[in-house]
């Protein structure tokens, strides 16, 4: 029978976590109505406000956190071979690359990619691969150390391209 054995407030909706080593990384995103209020349904314009927490494995203790007001984390997934740096699915359409220091995440590079949402993220490191799927139904492959495109299929397969994976 599954225990649970901790939990943790991550104050936003947590949308994707990756553990690596001895960190976990929680991606958070709320809706929020153009009235200030939070919520997951409504009609009206709303954006997507969003964060990132690093956690200690052992005791869930906060090491750090990232805020980004104007767009949620729908993904991450770390990369390198220490637990230093993030790479980012963003809701404006960006992915996101941070560094994480001691008590601290900073963005090292923004690529704004598309208009529609980011969904997902997945890093080969062998192949130096970053793959992206976006909501109109695009998928991209980035070289992970330039962060240029290696390739792209802008539709896909008609519909949202919810995840994209490489190994």
């Amino acid at each position: 029978m599954a225990m649970l054995r901790a939990s943790y407030d991550s104050v936003l909706c947590a949308d994707t976590l990756e553990i690596r080593n001895s960190r976990i990384a929680v991606g958070c995103y709320e809706l929020e109505k153009q009235d200030g209020s939070s919520g997951t349904g409504g009609i009206g314009p709303e954006r997507r406000k969003g964060c990132v927490w690093i956690l200690d494995k052992q005791d869930l203790k906060p090491l750090s956190v990232w805020n980004h007001e104007s767009s949620g984390v729908l993904d991450l997934r770390w990369s390198g071979k220490a637990e230093d740096m993030l790479i980012l699915a963003c809701a404006d359409g960006s992915v996101r690359v941070l560094r994480h220091s001691e008590s601290t995440l900073e963005v090292k590079h923004t690529l704004h990619l598309e208009s529609s949402l980011t969904l997902s993220v997945d890093v080969n490191e062998e192949a130096a691969d970053v793959v992206l799927s976006f909501s109109t139904g695009s998928v991209r492959a980035l070289d992970l150390n330039m962060l240029k495109p290696k390739w792209q299929a802008e539709d896909a397969h008609g519909y949202e391209a919810w995840v994209g994976t490489c190994d």
